[in-house]
């Protein structure tokens, strides 16, 4: 399916009117200002049709070709009443939000275009409003990849299905974060197998368009090489917005704890081809204190162009002053009680001394105690970040 966008504001049956209004032999051009040019190429790109409208089934949305057979059904529609109504609430409540403070506080201190997100699993839902000036995504969890649900023809299947998928995104949603343990459970079951439905959910509620999906693997170089789902490290979706521009999402299900990079550093060594990019932190777990994850935590030091992220990314005293310019953003006086252990004073001291700014949004752990804390690290030029543009990637074939 191929779909054809013009830029210039009139329309072509517009444009045919005001020519054939005038008759030829009175036309004439201003001899200063020249002829008009011609109109600009249009702007043409693939949809993979079937992919998308699975993408709009499982999101609530009507379907351009496939699937019509289900939507008649009066369960479906229940449920894509109440997928509407969750997302609405997610626009005005929270999507809304963040994409005007990151309008005023993101886009305006990155030039980077690519982004990497440790520890996301398919957290589509915080990246898109806070880094839509970004055209690549990188993001890395223990999720499994997932598929394409197999039976797609059932109508019984395909209902259970999508009400996994609302299901398992709702609390997710409302809190601000992924219930790591409940996500394993609810990501490895036979009618709802990884993060692939979950991301394309959050894409096409977004307004993309997919127009690709491939699964693949890294070689000992950190390239990208096609493979099999069953033996893929990782999957790729392409999608675009309506003005046509494309946008890449690589989900890799990885570990990332020293001990896992040790026996397999390949992420590592893709990453490093992504310079310059940026980095955001959330719901980490708190991970990154250990030493068990030095090697992560020394790559995004050393490596990222700015780092975004709450309390649970990247202790404050790794950040030195010499090197990182920061930005202190919401409230911070303690963490919830599953990670007492994870209180930092210095970032306590910091808030204190420093008033930070105030967010007009919630989200991370710290939500049940109605706080919510974001810090912005950015390099500084001396610090000598690379300035390469990012200009895509291509999949090898084994």
């Amino acid at each position: 399916m191929l779909l054809v966008f013009f830029s210039c504001k009139t329309s072509p049956v517009q444009q045919d009117e005001a020519v054939s209004a005038t008759p030829a032999d009175t036309l004439y051009y201003d001899t200063v200002i020249g002829p008009p040019e011609p109109p600009p190429a249009p702007i043409v790109y693939s949809v993979d049709t079937f992919l998308n409208d699975y993408a709009s089934l499982v999101s609530g949305l009507p379907a351009d070709k496939y699937f019509s057979h289900f939507y008649l059904d009066s369960s479906y529609m229940r449920l894509e009443r109440r997928s509407g109504r969750e997302w609405n609430y997610m626009l005005e409540n929270k999507i809304n939000q963040m994409r005007a403070w990151a309008d005023t506080v993101v886009a305006p201190s990155s030039e980077t275009k690519a982004l990497f997100y440790p520890f996301a699993g398919a957290d589509f839902l915080h990246v898109d409003p806070l880094f839509h000036n970004v055209n690549r995504y990188v993001m890395v969890g223990l999720e499994p990849l997932g598929t394409v649900i197999a039976d797609t023809g059932n109508k019984r299947v395909l209902k259970s299905h999508a009400d996994k998928i609302y299901r398992s995104l709702y609390f997710s949603n409302r809190l601000g974060f992924f219930r790591t343990l409940s996500m394993r459970a609810e990501l490895n079951q036979k009618e709802l197998n990884g993060a692939l439905p979950l991301l394309l959910f959050y894409i096409r509620r977004f307004g993309y368009s997919i127009s690709s999906l491939e699964y693949f693997d890294l070689d000992s170089t950190g390239n990208m090489i096609t493979s099999d789902p069953s033996s893929a490290i990782g999957l790729k979706l392409r999608f675009h917005d309506f003005k046509g521009a494309i946008r890449e999402l690589d989900y890799f299900r990885f570990d990332l704890s020293d001990d896992g990079l040790q026996r397999d550093d390949r992420l590592i060594r893709y990453v490093s081809k992504l310079e310059p990019y940026g980095v955001y932190l959330k719901a980490a777990s708190y991970l990154m204190h250990n030493n068990s994850f030095s090697t992560v935590r020394g790559t995004i030091l050393n490596k990222a162009h700015f780092v975004l992220q709450d309390d649970s990314g990247i202790p404050l005293s790794s950040f030195e002053d010499a090197t990182w310019d920061r930005q202190l953003w919401g409230k911070y006086t303690k963490t919830i009680s599953l990670f007492r252990g994870r209180y930092q004073s210095s970032l306590a001291n910091a808030y204190k001394n420093s008033p930070p700014l105030p967010l007009n949004f919630y989200i991370g752990y710290n939500i049940s105690h109605k706080e919510c804390n974001m810090m912005w690290f950015r390099k500084k030029t001396s610090a000598g970040v690379s300035q390469n543009n990012y200009q895509g990637t291509t999949m090898s074939q084994n």
